[in-house]
């Protein structure tokens, strides 16, 4: 038996997708939200007995292996091994190279280099060399178990000792420099050995792993322990396992609590423990360099709110602007997590008061939007400003709001600056449009294979319309019905998905309703006089080519139009009198039901 079937012999697939989403049994099928898109209820499918999974509302499907080269991002072989490593199934023995490194291929044979630095780092630092590092940690709050569960290690202060190990095990000083665990003599840095050779990269630091979303070592950093030691944190470059602008510290053990409790975007590795220590599970932090637009796209598999927690100063209010400009033009309204006195995360953490001082400045940054606080800034900076001011800044911010995705984002950010200056959102709106700037630009973040981190609803929204006037209005809600009809299977996911509030013809609702509460079946119906017309008149059309997942989709996607539709009208109505308070609560449900549009494209079927 190959690795690929004892893999799927072993897993069970609920226990396995259980750990992302939580799932509930319904009948013979488990039922949960999708862990791949946001969603408020759940129209994702596990079948235990086939072992498979369907989402309904975004078309992911497959099985074990699929599900987690869909979710980490992995290659076919990468994610067969790393089911095998988390369920212990033994992978076969490589022919191994000099030393006892892997000559399967260079990928693995510089993850097993990783981990052998790894191991030597973890034991200095438990060693008598270790002592100094051990100590700064114990100043630091750090305990033995965040030590364990970090994997912290030490570097010692010797020039050559991690080289003259790994040379002397086999491995080759060509891998180790791609790993930026050595460098040569030939570009040492002042004061180091000249000469033929190498030596080792980090010396006399903490070393921080860094682990990609599987859990594997990818990369290194390391903090100095003395002052004349520079710079205060070293981190490699990109690697052929590691690049910084993509990978995110601690996400690997993150990423199962991200869609409940949101994410935390910190500064530091050690941001990142203190708050770990103090019970705060959901914290990341770039790895030396500031956040990236493909870093918003990774977190946006795991998360849907976010929180930028920077320090105080005015570096961290720069990058939290800079990371919130990302957020925005992504589609996304993160949060600033209202930090103060000079304060980092991990001194929070480890103040008094801890876990519950920081889960109240969370609560406090649910009022903090990104327009918000850099607006408080200004006022900050300015705190005589007049009027005249405020609408400056009000200006200022006319290219970034021209440059959100759609018009409903934009009506919340009108919501944010005029909350924020104490103005109009009819003068803000009207500021705004007024003010020279940038035309809207392509965000960053779209991409052109339809992938796109903020979703274009115009053009579902001119779809979804398109389709109905081609039809019309009830053709899909006849479809519907024919097949509840017709298809045990369609029936199971219908009435399991499906609402009556989707209908807008009043019978077709109604007997929806009939046959989806089971108190009557297509054949006792056929006998009732309000509806043998009708079931015959299915019964005897050839129906769509959609589908069955397409056709939910365009049911759903019409239902939605239409109550988009009705609120954008209480909306504008609400704006003419001037209700700011009523705005902002059909904005909000707006913007709900326009996230759970769906991409029709590429499902199959007539088009």
């Amino acid at each position: 038996m190959d690795l690929r079937d004892r893999v799927l012999e072993r897993v069970d697939l609920v226990e396995l997708i259980g750990q992302y989403t939580a799932l509930t049994r319904k009948g013979r099928e488990w039922v949960g939200r999708c862990p791949f898109h946001n969603e408020k209820t759940g129209s994702f499918y596990v079948n235990a007995e086939k072992g498979v999974y369907k989402c309904f509302g975004c078309g992911a499907g497959g099985g074990a292996i699929q599900f987690i080269m869909s979710r980490e991002g992995l290659e076919f072989r990468d994610a067969l091994e790393t089911l095998a490593r988390r369920y212990n199934i033994a992978i076969e023995e490589q022919r191994p190279g000099p030393g006892g490194f892997s000559a399967r291929g260079e990928k693995e044979r510089l993850y097993e280099l990783n981990e052998a630095a790894a191991r030597f780092f973890r034991q200095q630092l438990r060693g008598p060399a270790g002592a100094l590092a051990r100590d700064y940690l114990q100043g630091r709050g750090i305990g033995d178990a965040a030590l364990t569960d970090f994997d912290l290690g030490y570097a010692p202060k010797e020039w050559g000792a991690l080289t003259d190990l790994l040379l002397g095990q086999g491995a080759t000083a060509a891998d180790l420099v791609k790993l930026g665990l050595i460098k040569s003599r030939d570009k040492s840095a002042e004061g180091g050995p000249a000469g033929q050779g190498f030596y080792d990269t980090f010396r006399h630091r903490l070393i921080f792993p860094i682990r990609a979303v599987t859990g594997r070592i990818i990369a290194f950093a390391g903090r100095a322990l003395s002052a004349e030691d520079n710079p205060k944190y070293l981190n490699v470059s990109n690697t052929p396992l590691y690049d910084k602008s993509r990978t995110l510290y601690n996400l690997d053990r993150a990423k199962g609590v991200l869609r409940e409790e949101g994410c935390v975007i910190v500064e530091g590795y050690m941001d990142v423990i203190g708050l770990a220590q103090a019970g705060v599970r959901n914290a990341v932090a770039s790895c030396g360099t500031a956040l990236t637009g493909e870093h918003v796209t990774l977190l946006q598999k795991y998360a849907e709110h976010f929180y930028l927690a920077f320090d105080s100063d005015e570096a961290g209010l720069r990058a939290a602007w800079a990371a919130g400009m990302l957020f925005l033009s992504a589609g996304y309204s993160p949060r600033v997590v209202p930090i103060s006195g000079g304060k980092d995360p991990d001194e929070i953490a480890r103040g008094e008061g801890g876990r519950e001082r920081w889960l109240g400045l969370l609560a406090e940054a649910e009022d903090n939007s990104v327009l918000r606080f850099w607006l408080q800034q200004q006022r900050r900076a300015n705190p005589r400003a007049d009027s005249a001011a405020l609408r400056r800044w009000v200006s200022e911010l006319a290219g970034l709001y021209r440059g959100l995705p759609d018009e409903l984002i934009r009506q919340e950010a009108v919501q944010d600056i005029a909350g924020a200056l104490n103005l109009g959102a009819q003068e803000v709106r009207a500021l705004l449009h007024s003010s020279p700037g940038p035309a809207q630009h392509r965000s960053p973040l779209r991409q052109d294979s339809g992938q796109s981190a903020a979703r274009d609803y115009g053009q579902l929204k001119a779809e979804t319309q398109q389709r109905a006037m081609l039809l019309g209005a009830s053709v899909i809600e006849r479809e519907v019905i024919r097949r509840l009809c017709e298809s045990e299977q369609f029936s199971f996911v219908c009435r399991a998905m499906a609402q009556g509030a989707w209908f807008e013809d009043n019978s077709l609702r109604e007997l929806f309703e009939l046959l989806a509460l089971e108190s009557s079946g297509p054949q006792e119906l056929m006998h009732d006089p309000r509806w043998s017309g009708l079931l015959a008149e299915l019964h005897m059309s050839e129906g769509l080519a959609d589908t069955d997942e397409l056709l939910l989709a365009r049911f759903r996607n019409q239902y939605l139009e239409r109550e988009i539709q009705r609120l954008t009208g209480l909306f504008q109505r609400a704006s003419a009198r001037q209700d700011e308070e009523e705005e902002r609560s059909l904005l909000s449900e707006i913007l709900r039901l326009k996230s759970q549009i769906r991409d029709i494209r590429g499902l199959g079927g007539q088009r």
